[in-house]
């Protein structure tokens, strides 16, 4: 899945979704120098059948490290909050 993390002083940043849950996700992601406490959105890249559309959930910087940030989501609405469940739920059923 593509995702990509958008800041607006800093603009799209692509990068790599480690872990997500319903609640937050940790993203790989280099040169992404902000503060705990900033808002940002994660945009995802979703596959349904042959169409593809963009998911943009809104989510607080809960941790920096090295090589990436720890995001908290929030504010969702109804079909952002659909799309992160299917997510998270169809990753829970490769286990």
């Amino acid at each position: 899945m593509k995702t990509m993390i958008t800041h607006h002083r800093l603009g799209l940043t692509k990068c790599r979704l480690r872990n997500i849950s319903l609640d937050g996700a940790f993203v790989e992601v280099k040169d992404f120098r902000v503060a705990v406490g900033t808002d940002v959105d994660l945009v995802l890249k979703v596959r349904s059948g042959q169409d593809h559309s963009h998911c943009r959930l809104s989510a607080t910087i809960l941790r920096v490290e090295e090589d990436g940030v720890a995001i908290k989501f929030h504010d969702l609405d109804n079909r952002s909050y659909q799309v992160l469940f299917d997510i998270v739920y169809a990753d829970h059923l490769k286990e």
